[in-house]
């Protein structure tokens, strides 16, 4: 059972940080579409603006959910080698 909570909590350390890390790596094309410069009022500002508000929205959520994530697994790593 111990040894089964420490795999576990280890698990979802893992998941827990690769879903905070993945808001903060970029692809080539996302790099460049955040850094071209659009006039305010062009279409694509617009849409930029939108995507940005979206994007940070579904960062913060990533990121509770990874945060919660590497507490349950640290709190499963500790009952587990106590348990031990």
């Amino acid at each position: 059972m111990a040894k089964l909570l420490i795999i576990t909590g280890l698990t979802l350390n893992i998941l827990g940080v690769g879903l905070l890390a993945r808001d903060l790596i970029l692809t080539k094309a996302e790099a460049t579409e955040l850094a071209a410069f659009y006039q305010p009022g062009e279409e694509q500002h617009e849409r930029r603006r939108l995507l940005e508000v979206q994007s940070v929205l579904s960062q913060s959520r990533n990121a509770q959910i990874g945060v919660a994530l590497a507490i349950v697994g640290f709190v499963g790593q500790l009952v587990g080698t106590l348990l031990w």
